[in-house]
């Protein structure tokens, strides 16, 4: 087994410089006239049907794909420290797809933070493999290494590869272009093998990898390093294709001493349009979440660690409005880690531990939020939704499905809103209907 980092991969956050702010809070009429916090009636449940995947041990849902009959999850598996790609698939209904998930890894760290359906039927897998046995026995190409596994409508390995140099490559993000095509984005410190850098300054530099796949493997078509000659590493978390046939990224420059967000805009053959940095200017700044939205761009993460910030830039990088919804206090913390933009409005889902902030932990230690807002002002569509049980639930991904959504995390819960756990952390996936 493994030894291996799960990271929640970074939220994501948005202080963008100039544009509209507005921070929500959850003060009550009552509140300010009697100065005691009141709780608001809870929203009408969403909730269509919930499964937990996975084993006696731990378990971790990075990301969903929809297929034709149901969905692919892949993340990680095993005790913490030693963790193994997971992928697995349930029907329409969220009932077992296949007899068991298909488990890929080695010795090392191997994780999965991307899947995407393939015209087969099958699903495309990416993430990071730091092995140099079992599975990847003879792929390591030094450090780690960004990996694709292709899998059979079936759930059989069809082939698992890597791509990236002697330094350490990851990819955070995979997805299906226009043309037929696939994009990943993460990080790169390799000047060789697969990568060709832009920047060779040692340093980490968003690695963009525009690429086809055969029988065989993955075919790259292109790929760009893309940083600053700086010495600051800057990690891609986020990747959207905008209508042009360009690319948005979103993720986090790691300046001293805290981080911030950074964005950036691409034309169809990785050149850089635009970038654009969002700070707090007082701690650690970080997006998780991008997608494109019918006039310009949309990002989530978080701001100085705890308060979700979802924000909306034009097309140009420009500002149009910004929302940073507040945790309450410095214990607090609401992380957004997912957004789309829908017919519903602009739908952001992560993980709320906050007890007296804008969205509140009420089910038990860490819960799955939804959050609607209105895709032109920014402003709040109802009430914020918070699925989970007694202890710790997550959401990392969400996508539209045929009569909602589904978003895949995890969690540690067995009561409320989650059955079914088989011990310890499971991935969980819940459908949920507004």
């Amino acid at each position: 087994m493994k030894k291996l980092i799960i990271a929640a991969s970074l939220s994501s956050i948005l202080g963008l410089f100039s544009c509209k702010k507005e921070t929500v809070t959850s003060t009550s009429p009552e509140e300010i006239v009697t100065g005691k916090p009141t709780s608001p009636s809870p929203p009408p449940s969403i909730l269509q049907w919930q499964r937990c995947l996975g084993t006696s041990t731990d378990e971790f849902g990075n990301a969903v794909a929809k297929t034709s009959d149901g969905y692919f999850v892949a993340g990680t598996t095993g005790a913490a420290g030693s963790h193994d790609v997971i992928v697995t698939k349930i029907d329409l209904n969220g009932n077992p797809g296949w007899i068991s998930p298909v488990i890929v890894g080695g010795s090392a760290t191997d994780e999965a933070y991307g899947v995407v359906k393939t015209p087969d039927g099958g699903c495309l897998v990416a993430g990071v493999s730091s092995s140099i046995d079992g599975d990847f026995n003879g792929l390591n190409k030094g450090g780690s290494d960004v990996l694709l596994i292709k899998l059979s409508p079936s759930g059989s390995k069809e082939w698992v590869k890597t791509i990236g140099g002697s330094g350490g490559d990851r990819a955070n993000a995979l997805i299906t272009t226009s043309d037929n095509g696939y994009a990943l984005t993460g990080y790169t410190t390799s000047t060789d093998g697969d990568v060709v850098p832009s920047e060779v300054n040692g340093t980490a530099r968003v690695w963009l990898v525009k690429f086809t796949i055969t029988n065989e493997g993955p075919v790259i078509q292109w790929q760009k390093t893309i940083g600053d000659p700086d010495n600051i590493s800057r990690h891609g978390y986020s990747l959207a294709q905008a209508a042009n046939g360009g690319f948005i990224i979103a993720g986090t420059v790691y300046t001293d001493p805290d981080p911030d967000i950074w964005i950036i805009n691409t034309d169809n053959a990785g050149i850089v349009n635009w970038t654009k940095r969002i700070s707090s200017g007082t701690s650690a700044d970080v997006a998780f979440g991008v997608t494109t939205s019918t006039d310009g761009y949309l990002v989530t993460g978080y701001l100085s660690y705890s308060n979700l910030v979802v924000a909306k830039l034009k097309l140009d990088g420009s500002d149009d409005w910004q929302k940073t919804f507040s945790a309450g206090s410095a214990t607090g913390s609401i992380r957004g880690r997912s957004v789309i933009s829908t017919s519903d409005g602009d739908i952001i889902v992560g993980t709320t531990n906050s007890r007296n902030g804008a969205i509140i932990a009420s089910k038990g230690s860490d819960d799955l939020f939804v959050l609607r807002l209105n895709d032109a002002t920014g402003d709040m569509i109802g009430t914020p939704y918070v699925l989970g049980g007694n202890k710790s639930d997550a959401g990392y991904h969400v996508i539209p499905t045929d009569g909602g959504y589904v978003v895949v995390g995890n969690t540690y819960s067995n009561n409320a809103d989650v059955s079914g756990n088989h011990g310890g952390s499971d991935m969980w996936a819940v459908k949920f209907k507004f």
